[in-house]
């Protein structure tokens, strides 16, 4: 009697698990070039970090830069949740500026903390500059994954903001508004730097000083 047939895994667990290998090793090339820098974090070290082989690796991404790139894109998509998320009369100023007071306060170490996003996103624009300026990227032969990502990653949290706006947001506005959200959390981490005395109530403070500029405008005496 011929032994009955293993159930096959279905095409969602397949792919739920692909999922899940991508997303843990773009999270090891995070980590490695957070704690190795750019030259240590080589695929090898992302690969052993991931557990997988270099050629699993190149399975996923083509790149280094890939993986960072879809850890980035993964980030912006928890940060649309979290905007669908917040309360029903915080409209779209008000839901970012709850979150980025969230993301300020996380710990050095977090991997989706200011420290180590600012470090991946400088890496990458200065990446993506140069393959821009090659001679590749100068004739318009780059391929579509050495094309860099700009404004395209962040449509889906302009999207989540436009919902909360009820639509009212044009696309151009909601990337202002995230892009002015960017530059707050930049300049109060450079104050953080300048004094190191400034504190978490200081930078509530800062924070909600640079959204109300961008709810009231700025105003200067003449």
């Amino acid at each position: 009697m011929d032994s009955p047939s293993q159930p096959q895994p279905t095409v969602g667990l397949r792919e739920r698990k692909k999922a899940e290998t991508k997303d843990r090793i773009a999270r090891a090339a995070v980590e490695k070039f957070v704690t190795l820098g750019a030259e240590g974090a080589t695929i090898g070290a992302i690969a052993e970090a991931a557990t997988v082989s270099p050629r699993t690796f190149h399975n996923y991404f083509h790149h280094r830069e890939d993986a960072l790139i879809h850890f980035c894109v993964n980030y912006v998509a928890q940060v649309a949740d979290a905007i669908r998320a917040m309360p029903a009369d915080h409209d779209p100023i008000t839901a970012l500026e709850s979150y980025i007071e969230e993301f300020m306060a996380r710990p050095a170490d977090d991997l989706r903390g200011w420290s180590t996003l600012s470090r991946v996103g400088n890496h990458l624009a200065s990446y993506y500059q140069g393959l821009m300026e090659s001679p590749a990227g100068a004739s318009g032969s780059m391929t579509e994954s050495e094309h860099p990502q700009g404004l395209a990653m962040l449509r889906p949290l302009v999207a989540a903001l436009q919902e909360r706006s009820n639509g009212t947001l044009p696309e151009f506005q909601g990337f202002l508004l995230v892009t002015f959200a960017m530059s707050i959390t930049d300049t109060v981490q450079g104050m953080r730097y300048l004094d190191p005395s400034i504190d978490a109530a200081a930078t509530a403070r800062f924070i909600h000083d640079g959204f109300n500029s961008l709810r009231e405008g700025f105003h200067f005496r003449k």
